[in-house]
């Protein structure tokens, strides 16, 4: 266990260097058996597994980060850019363009700021940003930036 304040502040450095990587970080268990886990998914990546093994319904939370789908509308959260609507050939349309969308199966979600997994699905969690996958309508996920970072808590 990490007692002084250098110790501690080197672990969270640790910690915040390998989310910035893209890395799973467990967080904590919480006192009622859930497993907590950090994800960054990154704009410009397609489904990205997070690792996560749903089992149960999960709880899923915005933590930090921003991202853009389309440089031109500036940069937003996990909710997305609410002035734009996904279309036809995005992976959730009628959502937010830039939303966070989950999937597990070929169960596919809006999760924006925060959501609770849908019941009855069992499978890894991944997750994209709601945007141009296949480059229908321009080039797709090549000019996206940034990435959003999540918790995951999931019962045990």
């Amino acid at each position: 266990m990490l007692t002084s304040t250098h110790g501690l502040r080197a672990a969270a450095v640790a910690v915040a260097s390998l989310v910035a990587l893209g890395a799973m970080v467990p967080l904590a268990s919480a006192e009622d058996g859930a497993k907590e886990t950090s994800v960054t998914v990154h704009a410009n990546a397609e489904w990205q597994k997070t690792g996560v093994s749903v089992q149960q319904p999960c709880n899923v939370e915005y933590i930090s980060g921003l991202w853009t789908a389309s440089p031109q509308s500036g940069m937003y959260n996990s909710a997305g850019n609410r002035s734009q609507i996904a279309k036809y050939k995005y992976p959730l349309p009628g959502a937010p363009e830039g939303s966070l969308i989950g999937r597990i199966g070929n169960a596919i979600f809006i999760v924006g700021t925060g959501i609770t997994t849908p019941p009855g699905r069992v499978g890894e969690l991944e997750f994209v940003i709601n945007d141009d996958i296949q480059g229908y309508y321009g080039v797709g996920l090549k000019d996206n930036y940034g990435a959003v970072t999540v918790s995951v808590s999931c019962q045990n």
